[in-house]
């Protein structure tokens, strides 16, 4: 595993997310936020991804109870929370509720290999579908591009 021998090992990536651990940290809210977290340290949300009983507190991600726990996720939650937000801050417009997308993983293995399950789907998903989907890229491209980023082009 990289850096476990040496933690001070340095790794070159566009982007990099930090995914271990099974319970996201909530351990940072205070007060009446920090009583709003369940048993697991969640945050149960509205439809509109609002804390429940906080109008103006919107809770995406990880910490939202009840949503799959993918970076996929955290992406769909962030602009219907953000134009939410707009709407609270405008006045104009209603707020927007989030749907959650259908189940799917593609779990790539290296960049020419991999499977999955796609929505919909009846059939296990090619070793060539995963590739195109992740194991080429890993995301980095849309994660990039969501966070207003520029990536290096493979050579």
């Amino acid at each position: 595993m990289l850096g476990a021998a040496d933690p001070a090992a340095e790794l070159d990536a566009d982007v990099v997310l930090r995914t271990h651990g099974v319970t996201p940290e909530t351990a940072y809210l205070a007060d009446d936020l920090a009583a709003a977290r369940d048993a697991d340290g969640l945050l149960a949300v509205t439809p509109e991804l609002r804390l429940a009983g906080h109008d103006n507190v919107f809770a995406i991600g990880d910490i939202a109870a009840g949503h799959v726990k993918k970076g996929a996720t955290a992406m769909r939650h962030a602009p219907v929370a953000a134009a939410n937000i707009r709407a609270l801050i405008t006045g104009e417009g209603e707020l927007g509720t989030y749907d959650p997308a259908p189940p799917a993983i593609v779990v790539p293995l290296g960049p020419d290999g991999g499977s999955g399950q796609l929505p919909g789907a009846e059939e296990i998903a090619s070793r060539e579908t995963a590739s195109e989907i992740k194991g080429r890229h890993l995301m980095v491209e849309p994660v990039a591009e969501g966070l207003g980023l520029e990536t290096a082009q493979a050579t």
